[in-house]
């Protein structure tokens, strides 16, 4: 009777994980959107799903375990009302970190040219952000997990983006080797990393950066096979610098590593489509790389004559 309990259960899994394929084409929208219930992908039959992005300091303004989830409560509810697939991701880097983090004694790490992103972002190494941050997915998990119509979430894995670009300016490379340098920064990421244990159903992403300046993408090579190592038959991989013209080789971005061993991959564009330009030879491109989903922004639509190149793309990678 226990074998068949088991057996019924795992048959469960394994479904919950077969339903649960991002696909297609997305429209991401800014961080904590105040016009999120009027972007025009809801109603648009062609886009498969909406993107919705926020900060750690808009989840969790103070320290301690409430948590305010009002802005994906209401894109998991506009998904529900238009018949959305959705994706999320909680940056907590920079700018979108709370200050009570470092009050609390997490290492605040100093970068020089980070313009509108903040002064510091933090270390990842450091205990005090391990905890935090791993009770604070586990309680996004717990809340959303089990939803259907989230298809996917992007893991924030310790960059000084959502994306894991860190110290890839030079002006940056000394506080990098004070803090520890590329095996520091590996350890902690790697840590941060296993918080997406707790998306049993959802699959999780890893958005690939340049680490650190010249060390030829070894640590990201390192992390990304980490990260696929943790998370076997729902884990993806991402680029968000996609362009009619990048990535031009079989390598996948920051990564040394072949786009077909890593499979699956997606991208995001690099930014929205240039006036005089059309969508389509942007999601060409992602297509000639693997792209299994892409993430478009939210004018790109207009720039695509019919919505022909979505429906291509859609059609192309089995999206519905």
């Amino acid at each position: 009777m226990k074998i068949k309990t088991l057996l019924f259960l795992l048959l469960i899994c394994s479904s919950a994980f077969a339903a649960k394929v991002p696909l297609g084409v997305y429209v991401v929208t800014p961080n904590d959107d105040s016009r999120l219930a009027a972007q025009p992908a809801w109603k648009d039959p062609h886009i498969i799903g909406v993107v919705i992005r926020t900060r750690w300091v808009s989840v969790q303004p103070t320290q301690g375990t409430t948590y305010n989830w009002t802005y994906l409560d209401h894109g998991l509810s506009l998904a529900h009302q238009y018949g959305k697939k959705l994706m999320m991701q909680i940056n907590g880097s920079s700018n979108s970190t709370p200050g009570w983090l470092y009050t609390a004694g997490a290492k605040a790490f100093p970068l020089k040219n980070n313009g509108a992103g903040g002064p510091t972002t933090p270390w990842p190494n450091d205990s005090v952000l391990q905890s935090n941050w791993s009770a604070l997915v586990q309680a996004w998990a717990a809340r959303y997990d089990s939803d259907a119509s989230l298809m996917m979430v992007t893991l924030w894995c310790g960059g000084r983006t959502i994306e894991c670009f860190f110290a890839d300016d030079p002006a940056d490379l000394p506080a990098f080797a004070q803090f520890g340098g590329a095996s520091a920064w590996l350890a902690g990421t790697e840590v941060l990393a296993q918080t997406g244990s707790n998306f049993v159903t959802t699959p999780v992403s890893l958005a690939t950066g340049k680490v650190a300046s010249g060390d030829g993408n070894v640590t990201m090579r390192s992390l990304t096979q980490y990260f696929r190592s943790l998370y076997p038959g729902k884990v993806d991989v991402q680029s968000n610098g996609e362009s009619p013209t990048f990535p031009s080789t079989n390598i996948f971005p920051h990564t040394n590593l072949t786009t077909v061993s890593i499979k699956p991959v997606g991208y995001q564009l690099v930014q929205p489509v240039p006036a005089g330009q059309t969508l389509g030879p942007y999601l060409e491109n992602a297509l000639d790389w693997s792209a299994t989903w892409i993430q478009i922004y939210p004018g790109d639509p207009s720039k695509d004559p019919g919505e022909r190149a979505i429906i291509n793309f859609n059609t192309t990678v089995g999206a519905h």
